[in-house]
C-alpha cells in the first residue's frame, strides 16, 4: 500500500484504543457522581470494620492518599 506505511495497524487498533477510552471515560465519570454522595465512614474505617467482623484484629490498614489508588503490600 502506498502512503502511510502502517494504516493498516492504525485500523486494527483504533477499536481498541477508543474502547479503552470509552471505558476509562465511563469509570471516571462514575467515580465523579459517586464522589457527590457523603459517605458515613471513611475507606479506612469501612476497612477496619470489615476485617474486625472478620476476625482479624490484628492487620493493619495504611491509608494512601490519590484517587482511584491502591496500595496492597504483601
Amino acid at each position: 500500500m502506498i502512503g502511510f506505511p502502517n494504516l493498516e495497524l492504525l485500523l486494527f487498533i483504533s477499536p481498541a484504543l477508543l474502547l479503552g477510552m470509552w471505558a476509562q471515560w465511563r469509570v471516571k465519570s462514575a467515580y465523579s457522581r459517586g464522589m457527590q454522595v457523603p459517605a458515613g465512614l471513611s475507606g479506612a474505617a469501612a476497612a477496619r470494620y470489615v476485617l474486625d467482623q472478620a476476625g482479624l484484629h490484628d492487620v493493619a490498614i495504611e491509608e494512601t492518599p490519590g484517587q482511584l489508588s491502591d496500595h496492597y503490600d504483601p
